[in-house]
Protein backbone atom coordinates (compact mmCIF):
# COMPACT_ATOMS: atom_id res chain seq x y z
CA UNK A 1 0.00 0.00 0.00
CA UNK A 2 3.22 2.59 0.90
CA UNK A 3 4.58 1.54 -2.96
CA UNK A 4 1.05 2.43 -4.24
CA UNK A 5 0.60 5.70 -2.10
CA UNK A 6 4.53 6.84 -2.76
CA UNK A 7 3.91 6.64 -6.58
CA UNK A 8 0.03 8.53 -6.86
CA UNK A 9 2.85 11.36 -4.87
CA UNK A 10 4.88 11.01 -7.39
CA UNK A 11 3.64 13.76 -10.18
CA UNK A 12 5.17 11.62 -13.02
CA UNK A 13 3.10 9.18 -12.14
CA UNK A 14 -0.13 10.04 -10.00
CA UNK A 15 -2.74 7.09 -9.75
CA UNK A 16 -1.71 6.21 -13.75
CA UNK A 17 1.08 3.77 -12.54
CA UNK A 18 -1.39 1.58 -10.29
CA UNK A 19 -3.91 1.66 -12.88
CA UNK A 20 -1.51 0.56 -15.28
CA UNK A 21 0.87 -2.33 -12.99
CA UNK A 22 -2.10 -3.68 -11.00
CA UNK A 23 -3.53 -5.05 -13.86
CA UNK A 24 -0.33 -6.48 -15.14
CA UNK A 25 -0.46 -8.22 -11.21
CA UNK A 26 -3.66 -9.21 -10.53
CA UNK A 27 -6.38 -10.36 -12.17
CA UNK A 28 -8.74 -7.53 -13.66
CA UNK A 29 -11.54 -8.13 -10.68
CA UNK A 30 -8.48 -8.01 -7.84
CA UNK A 31 -6.91 -5.31 -9.63
CA UNK A 32 -10.00 -2.74 -9.72
CA UNK A 33 -10.58 -4.08 -5.83
CA UNK A 34 -6.85 -2.76 -5.23
CA UNK A 35 -7.40 0.22 -6.76
CA UNK A 36 -10.26 1.07 -5.19
CA UNK A 37 -8.53 0.35 -1.82
CA UNK A 38 -5.65 2.60 -3.21
CA UNK A 39 -7.63 5.36 -3.83
CA UNK A 40 -9.72 5.57 -0.50
CA UNK A 41 -6.65 4.90 1.32
CA UNK A 42 -4.77 7.76 -0.04
CA UNK A 43 -8.10 9.87 0.80
CA UNK A 44 -8.47 8.68 4.05
CA UNK A 45 -4.67 9.90 4.97
CA UNK A 46 -5.08 13.05 3.14
CA UNK A 47 -8.48 13.71 5.11
CA UNK A 48 -5.93 13.37 8.19
CA UNK A 49 -3.60 16.05 7.29
CA UNK A 50 -6.19 18.07 6.34
CA UNK A 51 -7.59 17.46 10.11
CA UNK A 52 -4.04 18.29 11.28
CA UNK A 53 -4.15 20.99 9.14
CA UNK A 54 -7.19 22.67 10.45
CA UNK A 55 -6.27 22.06 14.05
CA UNK A 56 -2.75 23.90 13.58
CA UNK A 57 -4.69 27.03 11.77
CA UNK A 58 -7.09 27.19 14.47
CA UNK A 59 -4.82 26.95 17.15
CA UNK A 60 -2.61 29.92 15.57
CA UNK A 61 -5.91 32.25 15.17
CA UNK A 62 -6.75 31.40 18.93
CA UNK A 63 -3.15 32.36 19.97
CA UNK A 64 -3.15 35.85 17.24
CA UNK A 65 -6.54 36.60 18.77
CA UNK A 66 -5.27 36.14 22.18
CA UNK A 67 -2.36 38.38 21.73
CA UNK A 68 -4.48 40.60 20.45
CA UNK A 69 -7.03 40.90 23.18
CA UNK A 70 -4.40 40.69 26.01
CA UNK A 71 -1.98 43.66 24.01
CA UNK A 72 -5.31 46.26 23.61
CA UNK A 73 -7.48 47.25 26.28
CA UNK A 74 -10.62 46.14 24.15
CA UNK A 75 -13.69 44.49 25.93
CA UNK A 76 -14.40 40.78 23.91
CA UNK A 77 -17.16 40.06 26.29
CA UNK A 78 -19.42 41.73 22.79
CA UNK A 79 -19.71 39.44 19.65
CA UNK A 80 -21.30 41.00 17.03
CA UNK A 81 -23.21 39.75 13.94
CA UNK A 82 -20.25 41.35 11.81
CA UNK A 83 -17.87 39.20 14.11
CA UNK A 84 -19.91 36.16 13.59
CA UNK A 85 -20.37 36.41 10.10
CA UNK A 86 -16.54 37.13 9.71
CA UNK A 87 -15.78 33.78 11.52
CA UNK A 88 -18.20 31.91 9.23
CA UNK A 89 -16.15 32.93 6.14
CA UNK A 90 -13.12 32.07 7.65
CA UNK A 91 -13.88 28.68 8.22
CA UNK A 92 -15.12 28.73 4.19
CA UNK A 93 -11.91 29.97 3.46
CA UNK A 94 -9.79 27.73 5.15
CA UNK A 95 -11.76 24.17 4.10
CA UNK A 96 -12.94 24.93 0.49
CA UNK A 97 -9.01 25.35 -0.93
CA UNK A 98 -7.81 22.43 1.55
CA UNK A 99 -10.30 19.92 0.20
CA UNK A 100 -9.65 21.39 -3.29
CA UNK A 101 -5.73 21.06 -3.43
CA UNK A 102 -6.30 16.81 -3.74
CA UNK A 103 -8.42 17.43 -6.96
CA UNK A 104 -6.42 20.16 -8.60
CA UNK A 105 -2.88 18.16 -8.17
CA UNK A 106 -4.80 14.53 -9.74
CA UNK A 107 -6.49 16.93 -12.41
CA UNK A 108 -3.30 17.96 -13.59
CA UNK A 109 -1.68 16.66 -16.44
CA UNK A 110 1.23 14.62 -14.82
CA UNK A 111 4.83 16.20 -14.53
CA UNK A 112 7.24 15.14 -17.53
CA UNK A 113 11.01 16.60 -16.38
CA UNK A 114 13.14 17.41 -19.05
CA UNK A 115 16.05 15.68 -17.00
CA UNK A 116 16.68 11.96 -15.92
CA UNK A 117 17.31 13.68 -12.81
CA UNK A 118 14.34 13.71 -11.02
CA UNK A 119 13.40 13.83 -7.25
CA UNK A 120 9.69 13.91 -6.54
CA UNK A 121 10.79 15.60 -2.99
CA UNK A 122 12.46 18.47 -4.52
CA UNK A 123 9.16 19.08 -6.48
CA UNK A 124 7.56 18.88 -3.49
CA UNK A 125 9.56 21.47 -1.97
CA UNK A 126 9.51 23.38 -4.79
CA UNK A 127 5.32 23.57 -5.16
CA UNK A 128 4.72 23.19 -1.40
CA UNK A 129 2.94 26.90 -1.89
CA UNK A 130 0.28 25.61 -4.23
CA UNK A 131 -0.30 22.34 -2.32
CA UNK A 132 0.42 22.85 0.93
CA UNK A 133 -1.15 20.16 2.49
CA UNK A 134 -0.12 17.26 0.13
CA UNK A 135 3.48 18.54 0.04
CA UNK A 136 3.76 17.91 3.97
CA UNK A 137 2.35 14.10 3.08
CA UNK A 138 4.28 13.96 0.45
CA UNK A 139 7.54 14.70 2.70
CA UNK A 140 6.25 12.27 5.57
CA UNK A 141 5.49 9.54 2.65
CA UNK A 142 8.35 9.66 0.56
CA UNK A 143 11.14 9.72 3.24
CA UNK A 144 10.23 6.63 4.58
CA UNK A 145 13.17 4.02 3.46
CA UNK A 146 10.93 1.52 1.69
CA UNK A 147 13.85 -1.22 2.67
CA UNK A 148 17.31 -1.57 4.47
CA UNK A 149 19.54 -4.38 5.31
CA UNK A 150 21.06 -4.65 8.28
CA UNK A 151 25.06 -5.14 7.74
CA UNK A 152 25.99 -8.85 8.59
CA UNK A 153 29.51 -10.52 8.19
CA UNK A 154 27.89 -13.42 6.73
CA UNK A 155 26.19 -11.49 3.73
CA UNK A 156 29.66 -10.08 2.64
CA UNK A 157 31.56 -12.25 -0.64
CA UNK A 158 34.95 -13.05 -0.72
CA UNK A 159 36.70 -12.16 -3.37
CA UNK A 160 39.97 -13.74 -4.30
Amino acid sequence: MLMAIASVLDPRCKFHMVSICFPLIYSKEVADENIKKVKSSFEELYDEYVGLCLQESTSSVVNLDDNISSSSQLNTSVVTGFDEIMNMLHEKKVVSPIKSELQDYLDEDIYVPNTNSFSALDWWRNNNMKYKILSNMAADTLAIPISTVAWSPHLVLEVE
